[in-house]
């Protein structure tokens, strides 16, 4: 299938925009008009959870102030002059340490659970229709992720392992000049691309891993810019709630208005909300820019991925 013939243009929007305005629409066709019912039961059962889930990281005390007093011993163990007081320190900021990444461990357990709850979730109601001509139901869903857990599963691993090792990276370069952190937040908003594409494939094509990556990064050829400007987007929205949260705790709003205790529980109550809506918006918004990519590419026909009536069974 020819370029031409698989690429939808806006009169009056430049060409670069048109996948990107198509994506947007078709993602919010298929959450609010094709399929509400469907996506509801996703939003409860795993986009609110995630949202909760990570958001708690970011509302518990615990791991700042085991942060600041990590900090502080290290800056003792620098100027403690007795080896003796110098050990004792160390020691002591070492099991702050491991206390700190138990701590993380805990919330990254239920975290990467609803994570992979939503990408089968979203992938088996969006994507499937490429190869069925028809959407499941709610129960589907639950035994397509007993089914194909395994996969992005996989995958995950490979892509938390990369993000361990970019820290790495991205902690040895410390204070650089602008253009080097602006390369490196251009390669990161990128890899996170690549990696969202790759969750979508280790469901839909059932690979797993590097495999899924190269996968996922092949099809992403000829609408890389627009995978990269999606991801930015997703990247910072979710930032900007996340930003707010942190705000709220702080008692402060985002034009910095002090807010009564009622109305933080009730603003964060909306943000709490208002992030597991986009989380599960993302994950919609990849799948879409997934199936895209694989009609550009002709491994589907076009009347496969029209966005279908909805007829689920609950």
């Amino acid at each position: 299938m020819s370029q031409d013939q698989t690429t939808k243009s806006i009169p009056f929007i430049p060409n670069f925009l048109s996948p990107l305005i198509f994506i947007f629409i078709d993602s919010i066709k298929l959450i609010f008009i094709n399929h509400p019912k469907l996506f509801f039961y996703i939003y409860i059962s795993a986009a609110l959870p995630l949202s909760l889930s990570v958001a708690s990281l970011s509302l518990s005390a615990v791991p700042r102030l085991l942060k600041l007093h990590i900090r502080r011993l290290e800056f003792l163990y620098q100027v403690v002059d007795i080896w003796v007081e110098a050990a004792n320190v160390k020691e002591t900021c070492e099991l702050d340490l491991k206390q700190l990444y138990r701590y993380k461990l805990l919330h990254f357990i239920p975290v990467f659970i609803f994570s992979l709850f939503n990408l089968v979730a979203v992938v088996t109601a969006v994507a499937s229709p490429a190869k069925k001509r028809s959407r499941p139901g709610f129960r589907a869903l639950v035994s397509g992720l007993k089914a194909r857990w395994a996969g992005p599963a996989v995958t995950c691993v490979v892509t938390a392992a990369f993000w361990v090792f970019w820290a790495l990276v991205t902690a040895a370069v410390g204070d650089s000049s602008a253009a080097v952190k602006v390369l490196m937040t251009v390669i990161e908003i990128y890899v996170m691309a690549v990696f969202s594409v790759a969750g979508v494939v280790s469901v839909a094509e059932e690979r797993a891993g590097v495999d899924a990556i190269r996968a996922g990064s092949g099809l992403m050829k000829g609408r890389r810019a627009v995978g990269w400007v999606l991801s930015g987007l997703i990247l910072l929205t979710t930032s900007c709630i996340g930003r707010e949260i942190v705000g709220v705790m702080d008692g402060q709003d985002l034009i910095g208005k002090k807010l009564t205790a009622e109305m933080r529980v009730g603003y964060m109550i909306g943000l709490m909300m208002l992030l597991g809506w986009v989380i599960m918006w993302s994950y919609v918004v990849i799948t879409v820019y997934y199936c895209d990519c694989r009609k550009r590419h002709g491994v589907i026909r076009q009347d496969d991925v029209e966005l279908v009536d909805a007829n689920f069974e609950f």
